[in-house]
């Protein structure tokens, strides 16, 4: 009787630590289909609010009406100048993007989308601006035959 009760012992305390000890499978894509896996975001997401959207949207055009001037200046002093003046020495102000590249054209593209979807002028107008700004500068070099790699445009 000693004996079995010790054996029948043995077998639950191997049967149990092997139940235990069987690690559960981590669900991925591999072995379970993508519709069924719950996503781990770091961050909550939802449907935004237009109020939201718009508010991301002024935060970034603000952001980029100063890191995008309209400005020419004298390359030697660093000082502001008016693009009448323009000449060899002159230079366009330096932000953090350029504003004439393809990147640029998509962003241009982004800011006429957004202020045609939001009614927001002041998206339409950041583009106009620029644009209107590389056209005259443009302009003035063709006219005083002025390299237009040199000014950095």
């Amino acid at each position: 009787m000693k004996q079995s009760c010790i054996l029948c012992f043995c077998c639950c305390f191997c049967l149990s630590t092997a139940l235990f000890g069987q690690e559960k499978t981590p669900q991925n894509d591999f072995n379970t289909a993508l519709h069924l896996l719950q996503p781990e975001y770091r961050n909550p997401y939802g449907i935004p609010s237009p109020e939201s959207v718009k508010k991301v949207l002024d935060r970034v055009r603000n952001y980029l009406e100063t890191e995008t001037p309209t400005q020419v200046i004298d390359t030697r002093s660093g000082e502001k100048m008016d693009l009448s003046a323009i000449d060899s020495h002159s230079g366009l102000q330096r932000g953090a993007f350029r504003l004439a590249s393809y990147e640029w054209g998509v962003t241009y593209s982004g800011m006429l989308l957004a202020g045609e979807t939001t009614g927001d002028k002041s998206f339409t107008d950041y583009t106009y601006k620029r644009l209107d700004f590389l056209r005259e500068t443009l302009n003035l070099l063709i006219i005083k035959n002025i390299d237009y790699a040199k000014i950095g445009i």
